[in-house]
Order: structure tokens, then C-alpha cells, then sequence
């Protein structure tokens, strides 16, 4: 069963945990036992399902995904047709049809 979020509307799972502070846009969704913590903002049709975890001030748009046991941190950035699934772990910016499985790490590589 899915309920909508206090901030933006988007439908979670009853399964799945978000935070209060977190922004669920009206065509976004959390499925599984998804966790969105913190500050993430989840834009357009944006998903995150399974056992996947989002958190600090990550944002996940577009059309994009995090599912599977993929962790997305810090100030992340999926976007476009982007999907992170599997074992990942990813804390930087991902867009265009990249699709980041396994036990893959993306990392920020700057200051």
C-alpha cells in the first residue's frame, strides 16, 4: 500500500522509510524497503525501490533510478535515464543511460 508524502506528494510504500525532511515530487516513488534520509530531493519520475538507500543531500530526477542494494551519498546527482542498481555505491554525478551495477564505486574525484 502506498501513501503520499508530506513534502511534494510523491507515493511511498508502506514498507519503505523516508524522512520528514526529504522531498518526494508528486510523480516520484519509494518502493521495497527503500530508505530516503536526510535532505534528498526525489524529482519528475524519479525512483527508488528494494533495499536501496538515498541519503544526505543527494538528488535523484528525470527518469532515474536507485534499486537493488545501491547506496546513493552525499551530493549525488542521477539523473536523465540513469540507473543504480545491484551493489553500488555512488556519490557523485551520473546522467545520459549509464547504468551502474555490481559492486561498482563512484566516487568524487575533485575537491
Amino acid at each position: 500500500m502506498f501513501s503520499k508524502h508530506l513534502r511534494g506528494g510523491g507515493l511511498v510504500e508502506d514498507t519503505a522509510f523516508v524522512s520528514d525532511t526529504a522531498f518526494i515530487s508528486i510523480n516520484a516513488k519509494v518502493e521495497g524497503t527503500a530508505r530516503v534520509m536526510d535532505n534528498v530531493m526525489l524529482l519528475g519520475r524519479a525512483k527508488v525501490s528494494g533495499n536501496a538507500m538515498v541519503c544526505g543531500n543527494a538528488m535523484v530526477c528525470d527518469n532515474a533510478e536507485v534499486k537493488g542494494d545501491a547506496r546513493v551519498f552525499g551530493r549525488a546527482q542521477i539523473m536523465d535515464n540513469a540507473v543504480i542498481a545491484g551493489r553500488a555505491i555512488v556519490c557523485n554525478r551520473v546522467s545520459g543511460s549509464a547504468l551502474i551495477t555490481g559492486k561498482s564505486k563512484r566516487s568524487l574525484l575533485s575537491k
